[in-house]
């Protein structure tokens, strides 16, 4: 079901696979959710509209349990960004907390109410789901405010039930913002890139860290619900050539290098689970978000980073490898028979992804592997 600005409460209600369409504000089917994790042997993460009541929980709960195949791990999170302003579940975690007189500080009121709500999600799923299945009891935070993380955990000893503290580690927000944007319209790309590099990673990193520490404080992991760069200036219109430097940014292979960069520090401060966001869409001006703008685009330097974060196997989703996906991105296709056509010949250094049968020689042997394996990898 939709996460965001919903008004979703009671089961009878939900969105249903009979449906005409899964598009409007009710979300796509749970039903739907589920096949697709098993689809893709994914590790399904479901966030609980912050409206739901406790038979709408029960029921999820159940539902996902009794469909999902055994033994596959599922994350439960209360809403999405509880504490984000321009969604209506901040401003009913606030009036909740206020409420229930959990704070006079309508933050303070609002970030314990999201606590105590989240602990509630938790129980219902654990006694739904039993010993049968992990569960991975997901705090959301926030990157940018840890003293509001803390209390998120702290309250009535949140962290004693709750496995991982999930944020949104991204950089680079401030040049769309609207008290650097001169600054920002006098860059190129070169420059701002330089910046990015001097200022935003560091920042990020530095976020990152003492979410890390304050995680490993209470005894819970510290994921990535959601993580990149923040270039977008979605107040701006169409038009403004902000937008066109942004894409410029974000395409250019040195902010590939600082994703890299930036995965490998996640890691040195002892991240867990990092979530890009996200695999492919058209650029806007309300951002230019995907790693991928097509889905037959070869490659991008964000995707060679991520890809080289994840170990460089070209393997599908549920982890058969898919040899003749030579670029890495789930298909075989044009631009896989580009690169083996590039490659053909005689191998001359090592080993190639493109000699696909291993016998020193790019030719029809391979060309045939590739053919036979065209389409969707295997799930």
């Amino acid at each position: 079901a939709r996460t965001n600005d919903t008004d979703l409460a009671s089961w009878a209600d939900r969105p249903m696979p009979s449906d005409a369409r899964w598009s409007g504000r009710e979300g796509v089917p749970l039903e739907v959710m589920i096949d697709l994790a098993d689809e893709t042997c994914a590790e399904p993460w479901f966030c609980v509209p912050h409206l739901a009541d406790e038979a709408f929980i029960s029921e999820m709960a159940t539902l996902i349990h009794e469909r999902l195949a055994p033994g596959r791990r599922v994350w439960v999170e209360h809403s999405n960004e509880v504490w984000n302003g321009i969604f209506p579940q901040a401003a009913h975690a606030q009036a909740e907390g206020l409420a229930q007189n959990l704070s006079d500080d309508p933050w303070q009121a609002a970030w314990r109410w999201h606590s105590r709500r989240s602990v509630r999600i938790f129980e219902i799923f654990a006694k739904v789901f039993g010993d049968e299945r992990p569960l991975v009891r997901t705090m959301g935070g926030f990157v940018a405010v840890p003293w509001g993380n803390e209390q998120a955990l702290a309250f009535e000893d949140a962290h004693l039930v709750t496995d991982a503290l999930a944020i949104a580690p991204y950089f680079g927000g401030e040049w769309g913002g609207d008290e650097r944007l001169e600054e920002t319209r006098a860059m190129d790309a070169a420059e701002l890139l330089a910046a990015i590099r001097a200022e935003s990673l560091p920042w990020a990193i530095e976020m990152s860290g003492q979410n890390r520490t304050l995680a490993q404080g209470f005894g819970v992991e510290l994921v990535a619900y959601e993580g990149g760069h923040h270039l977008a200036a979605p107040q701006l219109p169409a038009s403004d050539p902000v937008h066109d430097l942004f894409h410029e940014v974000v395409r250019h292979p040195e902010m590939g290098e600082i994703y890299g960069d930036f995965l490998a520090a996640w890691d040195d401060l002892g991240g867990g689970t990092f979530v890009n966001f996200t695999f492919c869409g058209r650029f806007s001006h309300f951002g230019a978000w995907s790693v991928l703008e097509w889905i037959t685009q070869p490659t991008t330097p964000r995707e060679a980073a991520l890809l080289a974060h994840a170990g460089g196997e070209t393997v599908s989703p549920c982890g058969v490898p898919c040899p003749a996906d030579l670029d890495g991105n789930g298909i075989v296709a044009g631009a896989d028979l580009g690169q083996m056509l590039i490659a053909w010949g005689p191998v001359v250094d090592g080993a190639i992804a493109a000699d696909l049968d291993g016998d020193g020689v790019v030719g029809g042997a391979d060309l045939g592997q590739l053919l036979l394996a065209w389409g969707m990898c295997p799930r």
